[in-house]
């Protein structure tokens, strides 16, 4: 609890931060959701972001999830509630690097196996803003209430079309190695406020369509800078 105690002091006092952060523009707020199908079943997922400046080219971020999954072919339906806090440090010109911590409780609607899942997590990851191109690499470690840990190693580029389409792919290294492909859009005719994006993830185990809609308020500018400034 003290963790969470000092990172929300953080955000409070994020307003003393030096009114030239260079690694945030301001602080700012975005809401999502999204509808996913993959054959274990769909899920519905609606998400709540905000992002401050700390100090000098460093900021955080808070993000609460929550989803509901409605299975099939045997699988069983369950909701997910999570909290997702980091620390990162960025130049615009240059980079990312992101250092966060995660948590996340599933309730499974089954008498037959244990209702209630937590999950820890911890992950460390970097992009290269290279002309065009997001160039990242990642690594993270999730500690479940019951079974093993699971170590995730991933790899991806994204190409900017123009200032408001990026398309690219992710790369996921684990017990089933996965290819997340995706393209997001940020129409002129939202005011540059909100963006579209579709994902295909195709795994081994389980291959999943993906569609989102994310609205960002007061931070009207392009999905470039919105990537790399916000």
């Amino acid at each position: 609890m003290k963790k969470y105690v000092v990172f929300v002091g953080a955000l409070c006092l994020s307003s003393t931060a030096v009114a030239e952060n260079q690694g945030i523009e301001k602080a700012n707020y975005g809401v999502s959701g999204s509808i996913s199908d993959a054959d274990s079943g769909s899920r519905m997922s609606f998400a709540g972001q905000a992002r401050v400046p700390v100090a000098k080219y460093t900021g955080a971020s808070i993000t609460g999830r929550y989803s509901n999954f409605n299975g099939k072919n045997n699988y069983i339906d369950s909701s997910t509630k999570s909290v997702a806090l980091s620390i990162f440090a960025r130049d615009y010109d240059l980079g990312i690097i992101n250092a966060g911590y995660g948590y996340s409780r599933t309730e499974a609607d089954s008498a037959i196996v244990n209702s209630k899942n937590s999950i820890d997590s911890i992950s460390l990851s970097g992009t290269y803003y290279y002309r065009e191109f997001d160039l990242g690499l990642g690594r993270s470690k999730a500690e479940p209430d019951i079974g093993n840990s699971q170590n995730t190693s991933s790899a991806s580029v994204s190409y900017y079309v123009n200032e408001n389409i990026k398309a690219g792919a992710t790369i996921l290294k684990m017990d089933a190695d996965d290819t997340n492909y995706f393209i997001s859009y940020q129409p002129r005719s939202f005011g540059n406020a909100a963006a579209l994006s579709v994902s295909y993830q195709d795994s081994t185990i389980n291959d999943t369509l993906t569609v989102s809609l994310a609205y960002y308020f007061d931070t009207k500018v392009s999905l470039k800078d919105r990537a790399r400034r916000y």
